[in-house]
């Protein structure tokens, strides 16, 4: 795998998402906070980016650039804080509260490749998941992402 990887996102209502045909991923959404952390660091960075009506039709995108080890004016160190666990579904009680029956989990120790993994970006306080597309670029879980946003 490549030391420094470059994708190209665009902003669809709000979500910043990108494409990949190496991978076949067509619209694959930076969510669960993620796409308020490109919000936050194109702001943080000035980077002229708009998300007028315009720009989300003709798809404009920001060039990404990524890795696992620092590089020249990275802007962003993104710090893994956990893999989420598997709610598999145990059974069901009868709440006398409630007056009906509701299901039980136990919980697993998830697969980082199926559930994803949560990351932080300390300096701003911020939290965001990466879904398991994560590992078209990475081979195992990085503890640590280093992130630069530019306009193209």
């Amino acid at each position: 795998m490549n030391s420094i990887m470059i994708l190209f996102p665009y902003n669809k209502r709000g979500v910043w998402m990108f494409d990949d045909t190496n991978f076949n991923l067509k619209g694959e959404a930076f969510v669960g906070g993620m796409s308020e952390m490109i919000d936050r660091l194109i702001e943080k960075c000035k980077i002229n980016y708009s998300k007028s009506f315009l720009n989300l039709f003709l798809k404009r995108k920001i060039k990404i650039t990524f890795s696992v080890n620092p590089f020249p004016e990275y802007q962003m160190r993104l710090d893994w804080e956990y893999t989420p666990d598997y709610r598999i579904p145990s059974g069901m009680v009868y709440d006398s509260q409630l007056k009906s029956f509701i299901h039980t989990y136990k919980r697993e120790k998830g697969d980082p490749k199926e559930v994803g993994n949560w990351y932080e970006w300390n300096e701003e306080g911020m939290k965001g998941w990466l879904c398991p597309a994560l590992f078209h670029y990475f081979e195992e879980t990085p503890k640590t992402i280093y992130v630069k946003v530019e306009n193209i």
